[in-house]
């Protein structure tokens, strides 16, 4: 099976965005995206760099898929001051090809709750996607994650990391399978929070010596933030990051079995 995992940067690159998302189509089963959007009343098409309805924009793209999208925060006037009207849901989501057997899927939040955010300094809440399918005689867990980003604090551990780190964990020792884990998870290599969930996984990052997963639209020190883990007893085929600079992150590809 072949999968792409990328933060979208709310769509802030959208045409040559969903020109990759086609492309890769062919011959992708799992796309996994971070910072999608969902349409949910009267909003404009542009909300600060956010797209406000990308989960549109990309089943439309992608009609041989199933689309599932798991929102965290309801972006709305009472969380945001400057937004004169409407409203619209921020998460995570999972295009699959529509021949891959499903068997479930969900989420679980892993800081704080549903719509727990106020406003400013504090970070959104987060939550876990996650995908059980079958191919062949193999079952597999996708889970999809973006991690916790804290004003002015960088990568590095902090209770709510940590806190986040062992959610996560604790909930894939509860599922049988072949697991990989992707995202976005705003963490260095060398942290706690990172150790934690290398707890029975292999850190394809690290494995691989990759140093940035970063696009040059991204100035900021500090090129760590997308990984993939994968369980012991998954084939890696092949890892890479993708050079298409289509968002401020850049795309990481995985071909396993």
């Amino acid at each position: 099976m072949r999968l792409i995992t990328l933060n979208i940067w709310g769509g802030k690159l959208l045409e040559p965005l969903l020109e990759f998302v086609k492309t890769h189509a062919k011959d992708t089963d799992i796309f996994c995206f971070q910072e999608m959007s969902s349409f949910a009343s009267d909003v404009p098409p542009v909300y600060s760099i956010y797209r406000t309805d990308t989960m549109t924009d990309f089943t439309n793209a992608l009609p041989e898929f199933r689309a599932y999208f798991d929102p965290f925060q309801e972006i709305n006037r009472s969380n945001e001051p400057n937004m004169d009207q409407g409203k619209f849901s921020l998460g995570n989501a999972i295009f699959i090809r529509s021949d891959i057997k499903v068997n479930h899927n969900g989420h679980i939040f892993i800081h704080k709750h549903k719509n727990a955010w106020t406003g400013d300094p504090e970070p959104l809440p987060r939550n876990l996607q996650h995908i059980h399918i079958s191919n062949g005689n193999q079952d597999y867990t996708i889970a999809n994650f973006h991690g916790l980003r804290i004003k002015d604090y960088g990568k590095g551990d902090h209770p709510g990391r940590l806190e986040q780190s062992k959610n996560i964990i604790e909930f894939l020792e509860t599922v049988s399978g072949k697991k990989v884990l992707v995202g976005d998870m705003n963490l260095n290599p060398d942290t706690e929070s990172m150790k934690i969930l290398e707890q029975g996984m292999i850190n394809l990052i690290k494995e691989h010596g990759i140093t940035s997963t970063r696009s040059r639209f991204y100035e900021k020190p500090g090129k760590f933030a997308d990984y993939i883990l994968v369980s012991l007893d998954v084939r890696v085929k092949k890892f890479t990051f993708m050079r298409d600079e289509v968002s401020d992150h850049l795309p990481l590809l995985l071909e396993f079995d």
